[in-house]
């Protein structure tokens, strides 16, 4: 998919980042522990992100220390449900489609 937004000019990036970018969108689903710095933030950000689809996040699969923190976890939780808050009353002004 990354590849797919690259090429339609919906991001610029050099070719060596855009590898990187591939490489953290095939393995984020996976659970594993990235040791790149770019991959795990890219991770992470994922894996806070978790509450928006009633998932908890266990920090066991969290690749940094500053994602670790249960007051960046708190606020990523936060900010997720606040999304599904957005889009539950933007649904029911008929602005978007469930």
């Amino acid at each position: 998919m990354a590849y797919a937004y690259y090429t339609a000019g919906h991001f610029h990036c050099k070719a060596d980042e855009l590898e990187l970018l591939m490489l953290a969108c095939e393995g984020h689903t996976d659970g594993g522990i990235a040791s790149d710095n770019t991959i795990a933030t890219c991770c992470d950000a994922d894996r806070l992100d978790l509450p928006r689809v009633d998932l908890e996040v266990n920090s066991i699969f969290l690749c940094t220390e500053y994602a670790k923190d249960p007051v960046i976890k708190e606020g990523a939780r936060e900010r997720a449900l606040m999304w599904v808050r957005k889009m539950a009353a933007l649904e029911s002004l008929g602005t978007i489609r469930p």
